[in-house]
């Protein structure tokens, strides 16, 4: 009996072996696309920083600009101010000469022209600064939506850890079951060799085993049988408790009806 209980645990393992080779190889392929996904976030984050480098120092660099061409700016209106200040005081003081103010007038139009042209200058690079703050906006985003990919890749690096874990627990279960595996064959080989002294009592025990399972298989188709009869007549009376409720429900609505006419019939 000992030899054939050894003999059903064999192909128990086997099964448990295979099953876990597939999820060895499984877990291997989704390794794999983790870390090939990992590697892909780490790029783009990267890439991501460098822009946000770049456009740091455009900006950095803009802010100097405008600073500069806002003193020039400054500069050129205080003389174009003090220019006019004296042209004015040399026009009610003095007895002008047509050449003084023509060259008054000439050095006037002259600072104004320049004046137009740093205000140009300034207009544009004020344009330029707006752009660079819409891209400065967006980077940022971009920065928010990098927050998030940071935590998918602490997510994943907590996956992958634990699927390290997994295949390490995995290999070693193997080479238990392995181990386990090569002991037991060892054992049948051992009962299968002393058991040829005993081959008639094996099979009278095993014959004795097969005659308990074929009753009780017999026994279980009795009672398989019996509970669907036993299902079969509990649907039945169901379904005859519901016509006698439902025709209950008849009587019920008749005789309220007929009572609620014989009221009406007593009032007239």
């Amino acid at each position: 009996t000992k030899g054939w209980i050894l003999r059903g645990q064999i192909p128990e393992h086997c099964p448990k072996m295979k099953s876990t080779e597939s999820g060895k190889k499984e877990l291997e392929s989704e390794l794999k696309s983790e870390k090939d996904r990992y590697s892909s976030l780490e790029k783009e984050l990267d890439q991501l920083r460098k822009e946000k480098s770049g456009i740091e120092g455009k900006v950095s660099k803009l802010e100097d600009d405008i600073q500069q061409e806002r003193n020039r700016m400054e500069s050129a209106k205080a003389t174009l101010e003090r220019e006019i200040a004296s042209l004015k005081r040399h026009s009610a003081s003095d007895d002008p000469t047509s050449l003084k103010l023509q060259e008054l007038s000439q050095k006037n139009n002259e600072i104004m022209s320049k004046l137009e042209e740093e205000t140009r200058k300034y207009q544009q690079l004020v344009s330029k600064h707006e752009h660079l703050e819409e891209d400065h906006v967006m980077l940022k985003a971009q920065l928010e939506s990098n927050k998030q990919k940071f935590q998918e890749l602490d997510s994943l690096k907590n996956k992958l850890v634990q699927a390290d874990n997994i295949e390490a627990r995995l290999v070693k279960e193997n080479t238990n079951l392995s181990r386990k595996l090569v002991e037991m064959q060892k054992k049948v080989a051992q009962l299968e060799s002393n058991a040829e002294n005993r081959t008639a009592g094996l099979e009278l025990e095993r014959d004795r085993l097969k005659s308990a399972l074929e009753d009780k298989q017999r026994e279980y188709e009795h009672l398989s049988s019996e509970n669907e009869m036993n299902a079969y007549q509990v649907a039945q009376l169901r379904k005859d408790s519901e016509d006698l409720r439902s025709k209950l429900d008849d009587y019920e609505r008749i005789n309220k009806a007929q009572r609620t006419l014989s009221e009406h019939n007593s009032h007239l």
